[in-house]
């Protein structure tokens, strides 16, 4: 992540510094700070995952345009792309909150607590294999704040093509190229053991994908075939490509959110509106109107960090209160 543009391999961490120490009092949290930023923009700049970042890629993406607008008087809460300071607060203070070892360093059992325990045993075991995505941590079994930034901005950004990519390895386990009806039982099941420890129940397989035909995801992906009790299975022999996710991506995110994530597995049991598992209800998309999965989120959690941290300040007293951005290197 240090190349700019592909051939020249020039270094853009000490530009990114320069622009944050005048927008930001970076403190003791430089380094975060500046790895945030570059994490960001090479997740949704560098769309081919090159480790670099081309004049093509920088001609078809808002980076310049964004990095020219920066200056001293900027306002923090208004950036939203790339250099926002309430989206490095979300994600350094969620980083920390799993990390309980202090170690700057997140081992996967740290991971799967992430959203109330939301990804299965299966995605854990696919994310620490490294199939669909090098770690830049080189201990076993760990991430590091790097790794940490391109999962959660994978997690929320479902339906971008780099995401679909990406998830789509997580569940293509014999990497052919190709989901099948056996792996995608088997990302169902991982999930559904997860809600009948939970709350006693979860919907059979055949169920999860008759639902899934009825709300019309299936026509969408693929082809379904009935079984013999009528239900709609996936296709064996054709499956689900990448292409197929990424030529409908909202469907795509039904899917794969559902596997993804057991509070929308449980919601989509339970019947939830299709669109609201894809993306934000109505009335939070035209508060939010252009803003991504991933800044809708990061918005929400901003507001609840800085009202716990509030709160704390409050409880403390006047002597012993500070802001809530002056404890974010407790």
């Amino acid at each position: 992540s240090g190349a700019l543009c592909a051939g020249h391999g020039l270094s853009f961490g000490p530009a990114v510094r320069r622009v944050l120490g005048e927008i930001w009092v970076l403190g003791v949290l430089a380094c975060g700070a500046v790895d945030s930023v570059i994490a960001r923009i090479m997740f949704y700049v560098d769309e081919d995952s090159k480790g670099c970042l081309s004049m093509r890629d920088l001609r078809r993406s808002s980076l310049v345009h964004i990095w020219c607008s920066l200056n001293p008087s900027t306002e923090l809460s208004a950036v939203r792309k790339f250099f926002s300071y309430d989206h490095f607060y979300v994600l350094y203070c969620t980083f920390h909150e799993l990390d309980e070892d202090d170690d700057f360093l997140l081992h996967r059992s740290d991971l799967c607590k992430y959203q109330g325990h939301s990804i299965s045993a299966l995605v854990e075991a696919r994310l620490f294999s490294q199939a669909a995505h090098s770690f830049t941590c080189q201990k076993p079994h760990h991430i590091n704040f790097d790794d940490w930034i391109w999962f959660v901005l994978a997690y929320h950004e479902v339906t971008l093509p780099k995401a679909l990519r990406f998830w789509f390895d997580v569940f293509d386990l014999d990497g052919d190229g190709l989901l099948r009806d056996h792996e995608l039982e088997a990302a169902f099941e991982s999930q559904a053991e997860r809600l009948r420890a939970r709350d006693g129940r979860a919907q059979s397989y055949k169920e999860f994908i008759c639902q899934l035909g009825e709300c019309g995801v299936c026509g969408e992906l693929w082809v379904c075939s009935s079984d013999a009790l009528g239900l709609p299975t996936a296709a064996a022999a054709a499956g689900i490509s990448v292409s197929d996710l990424l030529q409908s991506p909202a469907a795509a995110a039904v899917l794969i959110n559902c596997l993804l994530k057991a509070h929308v597995l449980k919601a989509f049991e339970d019947g939830e509106a299709l669109h609201t598992l894809a993306e934000p209800p109505a009335l939070e998309r035209a508060l939010f109107a252009g803003f991504t999965p991933f800044e809708v989120y990061a918005h929400s959690e901003y507001a609840a960090f800085t009202a716990q941290r509030y709160e704390e300040a409050a409880a403390e007293g006047p002597t012993g209160g500070t802001s809530p951005e002056g404890n974010l290197s407790d």
